[in-house]
């Protein structure tokens, strides 16, 4: 049986219209079967949030967070640019306050990302708003595919 709306008819569902071709080499399957590596750029954005005029911890022994995640955003560019590009639109707008993260190497302390804090909420006046914390990283990332 057929889904509903379904029509015979080569167009939308073809391989064609879907942008493979057949009986030739199909060109971008070659260029991403390729064995050379490919740079690219990872923005990886761990959102966080709380109720407003919650502590940030609940008490100073075990630093017990009150921020619970509740989303992971991953997006890829091709060059670095277009990363901080699109890192300084998104909170541009919002106004949020940055701090500079840090991870723990052998060395030393390292810079990891930047966290970004706002004010957040909807517009509906049910809602209570809330502060976000989103960690922000940039990775850059060299693939190659292995056979």
């Amino acid at each position: 049986m057929k889904p509903k709306g379904w029509k015979n008819e080569p167009g939308r569902h073809s391989l064609a219209a879907k942008g493979i071709k057949t009986g030739k080499k199909n060109v971008n399957a070659i260029k991403y079967h390729s064995s050379k590596p490919t740079k690219f750029y990872e923005v990886v954005i761990h959102e966080t949030g709380k109720p407003v005029g919650k502590p940030d911890f609940d008490d100073d022994e075990n630093m017990t967070s009150n921020f619970t995640t509740f989303n992971l955003e991953k997006q890829q560019f091709g060059s670095l640019q277009e990363a901080k590009d699109f890192i300084k639109e998104r909170y541009e707008r919002v106004k949020a306050k940055r701090k500079k993260l840090f991870r723990d190497t052998k060395e030393g302390p390292e810079q990891s990302g930047t966290l970004y804090r706002y004010r957040n909420g909807t517009s509906d006046p049910r809602d209570e708003p809330w502060i976000q914390e989103d960690w922000v990283e940039i990775k850059e990332i060299q693939q190659r595919i292995v056979r």
